[in-house]
């Protein structure tokens, strides 16, 4: 039988939101054909309901890889690195090896793809059952403090600088803060912030009403306990990061700050199509987060919760 080996290696935004919605429509044209994925370990629940194979990167390219763009990685041209698809030559020597050799149009109101719901397995939902344990749906929050540095702020080894594409840890200590003062739970998504890959920041709070769940990149359920996390707890706020999709993806309710430069970017006919015309969704418009205090919109974030 031929095998078919798609691989990616850039922005999980980008896989998520226009890579696998476009794989998995151009995997239903194919017949009598092996149907392979690699990428990311995290990533799998992308993929894994359209393709006969998923299989992770290993570690010693992955961590060749820490500066991912759009489809690609900036330190080998923005694209899939030789190293990366002569090794997989070598395991799939009569495979085609495709890899994308084109930027994605992020501005398409309709991508070519397959725009539907997809769901995380089973498998780890007692495990999250288990983290929030006394922490009741309608009273939980849950948050994502994003953090993206530049590559020139990590060589310089400067990182706090204003930045105005993130808010600063004291604001989401605050805000966090205030919903606990308001009765609610908050679990905070932490991911390591390594290289330029993007992360999101460890709060320093101590409350019986705060949780951290720290996500582990090398896992092939990071994203499907993410997942569960946001659909067993009322709704969700994000920073600005493409990665504020995935409640769309799994039909969760999110209040999103999104950077004026990106804002635009959350209200595509795709967009609308996984969340009924964001019905149940908030896009804040901020201009300069390093200017944005989380008090400015914290009435319209509380609203939005009230909502839901």
């Amino acid at each position: 039988m031929r095998e078919v080996v798609h691989i990616f290696v850039g922005e999980f935004s980008y896989a998520m939101n226009w890579i696998a919605p476009s794989m998995h429509k151009q995997f239903q044209t194919l017949k009598d054909t092996k149907k392979i994925v690699i990428s990311y370990a995290a990533n799998e629940m992308l993929y894994r309901h359209f393709c006969d194979e998923f299989i992770s990167l290993p570690l010693e390219l992955t961590n060749k890889l820490t500066h991912p763009t759009t489809v690609g990685d900036t330190r080998y041209g923005g694209i899939t690195p030789d190293f990366v698809i002569e090794y997989y030559k070598k395991i799939y020597p009569n495979a085609d090896i495709v890899t994308p050799t084109y930027q994605i149009d992020a501005q398409e109101q309709m991508p070519y793809g397959i725009y539907n719901h997809i769901s995380p397995v089973d498998k780890v939902k007692q495990e999250i059952d288990l983290f929030l344990e006394g922490f009741k749906k309608d009273h939980t929050i849950t948050i994502m403090p994003k953090i993206r540095m530049k590559e020139t702020q990590f060589k310089s080894g400067i990182f706090d600088l204003p930045n105005i594409q993130n808010w600063d840890i004291d604001n989401w200590t605050k805000i966090v803060n205030n919903l606990i003062d308001d009765g609610f739970n908050v679990v905070s998504f932490y991911i390591e912030d390594v290289y330029a890959r993007g992360g999101s920041l460890s709060l320093p709070i101590k409350d019986s009403r705060f949780r951290e769940f720290s996500i582990d990149l090398n896992s092939k359920y990071a994203l499907d306990r993410q997942s569960w996390i946001l659909k067993s707890t009322l709704c969700s706020i994000y920073g600005s990061t493409g990665a504020h999709c995935l409640p769309f993806w799994i039909n969760t309710p999110v209040c999103a700050m999104i950077h004026s430069n990106y804002h635009h970017r959350s209200f595509f006919d795709w967009q609308k199509k996984l969340t009924n015309n964001h019905k149940n969704n908030k896009i804040i418009n901020v201009e300069d987060f390093s200017k944005c205090k989380y008090d400015d919109i914290y009435g319209d974030i509380i609203h939005f919760i009230n909502k839901n």
